[in-house]
């Protein structure tokens, strides 16, 4: 119970928060080892029989999100989007580990079902909804996203992959996380990829994101990696589109990278809702300790 909240009107309220609630960081109720920031629009009490939508950012390695926050604000505003930006932090299965997150699944945890847990929380608290989200992460968000893209593509709205170092492909003959065929062995869940088609989906890279990664036989590079994960959806029937930015590399240029993000969300938007709307924005694999040693070595961390 909020004790220095109880006994006040409306107004006291909101004279003395002046909407802290909409923009802050919150606890995960049904796993207190994670956290996640929020931005609701000020005028979310008028999305009381329209609910407000729902667009995620997933960090990266460096789990950078306040700069997002910043860059969508106008976006949500317009739109009538809140905003939710889980923080999955490093150091929790080990102290050396920081990228088990971009699998969903390691040593029982769940960070999928976590994510979906942040989503429920938020929406008893404001008035969104969550049945379809907005979902967008680069590097190794771009990681996450994609994957949970397999296991829950009925939550999804639509579905922005940013240039992930070692992504999933849609390979049966090959165990997760480069392939997925064991993947109802981890997910307890088929892979649907009937489902999955229904999901629109963006591919963004860099142009100059071509630096050595690793030896897989989809690439060495993340531009060869994801021209190949392109492919491979196509192959599979996906509702996919590819961006090459010009001129970029894999850090930095946040506001370039949103600007694709959000023209995408954009179309799918308009084409859902026939309406107009407006941006201006300025297999078995056990996941032991070994593994995952082999997963957070070389050069690509996203």
């Amino acid at each position: 119970m909020d004790i220095l909240s109880q006994g006040i009107t409306e107004e006291i309220y909101q004279n003395l928060y002046m909407g802290s609630e909409r923009e802050m960081m919150w606890h995960c109720n049904a796993d207190p080892r994670f956290s996640y920031h929020t931005y609701i629009p000020e005028n979310y009490r008028e999305y009381k029989e329209k609910k407000l939508k729902l667009i995620s950012f997933v960090h990266g390695t460096g789990r950078t999100i306040e700069w997002y926050r910043s860059l969508f604000k106008d976006f949500a505003d317009k739109n009538g989007f809140a905003m939710i930006f889980p923080m999955f932090p490093g150091g929790l299965m080990d102290k050396n580990d920081f990228n088990s997150y971009k699998l969903l699944e390691y040593n029982g945890v769940r960070y999928d079902n976590i994510f979906l847990a942040m989503i429920d929380e938020l929406a008893e608290r404001f008035p969104i909804d969550i049945d379809k989200i907005y979902l967008y992460g680069w590097s190794g968000g771009g990681q996450f996203v994609h994957r949970f893209l397999y296991v829950h593509p009925e939550r999804l709205a639509a579905v922005v992959i940013g240039a992930p170092g070692r992504p999933t492909y849609i390979d049966p003959g090959e165990d997760y996380y480069w392939g997925i065929r064991n993947f109802q062995e981890i997910f307890d869940k088929p892979f649907d990829i009937e489902k999955i088609r229904k999901v629109p989906v963006k591919i963004l890279v860099g142009e100059e994101d071509t630096l050595y990664v690793g030896e897989s036989k989809w690439g060495t590079s993340r531009m060869e990696r994801l021209i190949n994960l392109r492919k491979n959806y196509e192959k599979n029937g996906l509702n996919v589109s590819m961006d090459i930015i010009p001129g970029i590399g894999h850090k930095g240029h946040d506001d370039i990278k949103s600007k694709y993000v959000l023209d995408f969300f954009l179309d799918v938007l308009s084409k859902q809702n026939n309406q107009t709307t407006t941006s201006d924005f300025p297999c078995n694999f056990n996941f032991t300790v070994s593994n995952m040693n082999r997963f957070n070595q070389g050069i690509d961390h996203g």
